[in-house]
């Protein structure tokens, strides 16, 4: 999953993560009801209003969203040796691990580097490969190229599916699959951002809100960098 900052990427993910822990549909889509594990590197202070939102929407308490508190490093072969055992230790169940993000969640390395890609999905595939759950990056999208995913090239070759996840002026957000291997690939959705009331106060007695995601006909407004047309090529065209 990626895309540019502030694009919606952690509230959708975080949707889909508390539909899998409650076991419910998610916009007609059905899920299996089991654990998942949320490796947060940024944003610690946003979770529990988000996820307040999430109950709220659904009218439900899940206890089987375990959250970090604070990142790993996945070009590490301890450190993922150590959240592998964690994760077994902690669920017997396991089908969801997120990571949010690659880049805070990187370790040392160079996400350009695809010597260093590698490793990390080396890491993945012998640590995490065998409990049997899908590994879900959340990154950035390039810093000139916002249709791709940022670093080395090898990171999108190395998935298996791929979404882009993007919003406009209008505050309206398109999911996109850009990659699917062996399955067919879905058609785009769009969603908007709807402000909602936690009950709760801060210090000066002023109410909390968060966000949650519900799917609109909307259409997306395409931004463009394009340059304009000489007059004459415009009087060609």
């Amino acid at each position: 999953m990626f895309g540019k900052p502030a694009s919606g990427k952690s509230f959708l993910v975080m949707d889909w993560a508390f539909c899998i822990a409650a076991g419910i549909s998610w916009n007609g889509k059905p899920t299996k009801q089991c654990d998942v594990f949320y490796v947060a590197g940024e944003g610690f202070a946003g979770m529990a209003r988000r996820f307040k939102a999430l109950e709220l929407k659904y009218n439900q308490v899940v206890d089987n969203i375990f959250m970090s508190e604070m990142p790993t490093e996945l070009i590490n072969s301890v450190a993922m040796a150590e959240l592998a055992n964690v994760i077994q230790d902690t669920s017997p169940s396991p089908a969801l691990i997120i990571f949010d993000t690659v880049h805070r969640n990187f370790g040392g390395g160079d996400e350009n580097s695809s010597k260093d890609f590698g490793m990390v999905m080396n890491n993945v595939d012998m640590f995490l490969k065998p409990i049997h759950a899908t590994v879900l990056f959340i990154h950035h999208s390039g810093h000139s190229e916002t249709s791709r995913i940022r670093g080395s090239s090898s990171i999108q070759g190395s998935l298996d599916i791929e979404y882009r996840v993007s919003k406009d002026e209008q505050g309206i957000i398109e999911v996109e699959n850009t990659k699917a291997k062996e399955i067919i690939p879905p058609p785009p959705i769009a969603l908007k951002m709807v402000p909602l009331d936690l009950g709760w106060f801060d210090e000066d007695d002023k109410p909390i809100t968060s966000i949650t995601l519900e799917p609109t006909e909307a259409i997306l407004t395409k931004s463009t960098n394009a340059k304009p047309l000489s007059g004459r090529n415009e009087a060609v065209l």
